[in-house]
């Protein structure tokens, strides 16, 4: 009998240890140099960080479900990003990915096609599945839409900030939500993403702010996940 579970795929062990503790009990399984820890509920991996780890662990995940009689329901991305708009988005808020771009793809200089955009797409973003929105609404009062530019660098400075805001029209940054998606896509499963703001791109003192903030983002987001996993199974 084939067993259905959520995927969850993050890049660090702290976003990942709150997750385990809420789909417990679990099992771990080593498959293709990677660990895979599976419950009842889901089948959650830790990628690492940047996107060629994220896409890696993402496929892994598949190859592991497959081996193993499992579909996947959908996959769930969860974690930090920074925020691009200091006036709208604040530290510890709640968000759902609605669309992302890897705004580090590049075919523009060659192709008649814009900075991040694939071929044989109108435009540089992926959409996401929102179906939890209105659920999370409900439960906390505040889930709000955003659109992710998604790279292989932490956004550090003003410069880099307006550019992904200019170029892209985006609310946060991360460093893996892109590798994950188009990685997903290829095998025709939807993806879902929950992030908590950490970090607030260009701001004073910012690394600061993210050493402080990310535990306070990552409590925030817990909560929600939970409601995402449990309205799968």
């Amino acid at each position: 009998m084939t067993q259905r579970l959520i995927g969850i795929v993050v890049a660090m062990e702290s976003e990942l240890k709150p997750i385990l503790e809420d789909v417990a009990p679990y099992k771990i399984y080593n498959y293709l140099d990677r660990i895979f820890y599976v419950s009842k509920k889901a089948i959650a991996v830790q990628s690492s960080v940047g996107e060629i780890s994220s896409a890696s662990a993402t496929e892994s995940l598949v190859a592991y479900a497959a081996a193993h009689n499992i579909s996947i329901s959908k996959i769930l991305n969860v974690g930090i990003c920074g925020s691009l708009k200091m006036d709208k988005y604040s530290i510890g808020d709640i968000l759902i990915v609605e669309s992302v771009c890897h705004y580090d793809f590049d075919l523009s200089p060659h192709d008649p096609v814009k900075p991040g955009e694939y071929p044989n797409m109108t435009d540089a973003y992926f959409d996401l599945d929102v179906s939890s929105q209105e659920k999370l609404i409900n439960e906390f009062g505040a889930a709000k839409l955003v659109r992710c530019a998604s790279g292989d660098k932490f956004i550090a400075n003003k410069v880099d900030q307006d550019r992904l805001v200019k170029e892209f029209n985006a609310d946060i940054c991360d460093m893996e939500l892109a590798g994950i998606v188009i990685t997903a896509k290829l095998h025709h499963i939807p993806v879902a993403a929950i992030k908590s703001v950490s970090d607030i791109a260009g701001a004073d003192n910012q690394q600061k702010n993210y050493c402080q903030g990310k535990q306070n983002a990552i409590s925030n987001y817990r909560n929600a996940v939970k409601l995402i996993i449990n309205q799968e199974v």
